[in-house]
């Protein structure tokens, strides 16, 4: 009765970023990370368990580029293009020397594996 036929749309973000900007920064990263964290805690919330997995391992996927980024150059970080790739540097470089917990470097790799596992569905 009376509604509107135009399909809704999110407001527009204050800034949207691509895939592979360079001007990406690790506060960056975590803001993105802290976003994802809240998308997630919304999503379940709503009973959107699939949807509050994806972005709760985008958070963790964000974290952890950021660590590296703290860590290492920018510039290298940026050039990682898979997932796998910038576990297995997560790993190398911040859990192996003891700069991280090898649980949380677990952790990232277990969760990578599920999430992979669930689009594989």
């Amino acid at each position: 009765v009376g509604a509107s036929t135009e399909p809704l749309e999110p407001p527009p973000a204050k800034e949207h970023r691509t895939r592979g900007n360079s001007s990406l920064n690790s506060e960056d990263l975590l803001h993105k990370a802290n976003t994802a964290i809240s998308s997630a805690k919304l999503l379940l919330a709503s009973g959107d368990a699939d949807g509050a997995c994806n972005r709760a391992y985008y958070a963790m996927f964000d974290a952890a580029r950021a660590a590296l980024m703290a860590f290492q150059k920018s510039d290298e970080v940026l050039t990682i293009k898979t997932h796998s790739g910038l576990i297995a540097s997560f790993s190398l470089q911040l859990v192996k020397p003891g700069l991280i917990d090898i649980e949380l470097g677990k952790s990232l790799n277990k969760v990578a594996v599920s999430i992979t596992k669930c689009n594989a569905v």
